[in-house]
């Protein structure tokens, strides 16, 4: 049996006014940016990456529904919650 290694998901750093922005983190297992489908192997490619129209148009679309990525974290959160509870149900 083989150990397959996956990439990690990119997520935009958070700046002091609460917008997305950038930040290259260190890359062992290359990276998956959710804007395109590419795994990018290293910080260079994936630094040219973040340059492109695709990357900064998605950037500009996470800052301007910073409110729906909450709320909908906060609906997630309570989903999980209640999974949770039925399965201590279930296992009991």
């Amino acid at each position: 049996m083989e150990i397959s290694v996956t990439p990690d998901i990119y997520a935009p750093s958070v700046d002091e006014h609460g917008n997305y922005v950038d930040t290259i983190p260190v890359i062992r297992n290359g990276i998956h940016c959710p804007c395109s489908e590419k795994i990018y192997e290293n910080a260079s490619k994936f630094r040219t990456h973040t340059r492109s129209k695709t990357h900064q148009k998605w950037i500009t679309n996470m800052n301007q529904n910073k409110i729906n990525h909450y709320v909908e974290m906060i609906k997630n959160k309570e989903t999980v919650e209640n999974q949770q509870k039925i399965i201590a149900r279930l296992e009991n």
